[in-house]
C-alpha cells in the first residue's frame, strides 16, 4: 500500500455536508468508480492512496480547499482472504 496525505484542519468544527455523489461500474470485472463532493472541516486536504491484497483495494484520490474536498476512488468490489492470500470466493462458501 502507497499512502501520502496532507491536511490542515480548521480550529472550529463545520458540520459535514454532502454536496453530490457519483458511482458506478467500469467495463472491468469486479472494479467501480465513486466521486463525491462535501464540506468539512478541512483548509487544504491532499490524499493518494493505492493498495492492493485489501479489501476493496485501489486508488483514491483526495483534493479539498477552504472545507470543499473532491474526492475520487477506483476500486475492486472484493474482499481479501488473509488466511489464503487470494480474493475471498463467496459463492464457493454459500454451497
Amino acid at each position: 500500500m502507497f499512502n501520502l496525505e496532507f491536511r490542515i484542519n480548521k480550529s472550529k468544527l463545520v458540520e459535514f455536508k454532502w454536496l453530490g455523489n457519483w458511482h458506478g461500474r467500469t467495463p472491468f470485472a469486479h472494479k467501480y468508480w465513486e466521486s463525491q463532493i462535501y464540506r468539512d472541516s478541512s483548509w487544504i486536504t491532499f490524499q493518494l492512496r493505492i493498495s492492493s491484497k485489501e479489501d476493496h483495494a485501489g486508488l483514491r484520490f483526495e483534493v479539498g480547499l477552504l472545507t470543499y474536498t473532491f474526492e475520487f476512488n477506483f476500486y475492486d468490489n472484493r474482499h481479501w482472504d488473509h488466511e489464503n492470500q487470494k480474493w475471498s470466493d463467496y459463492e464457493k462458501s454459500l454451497l
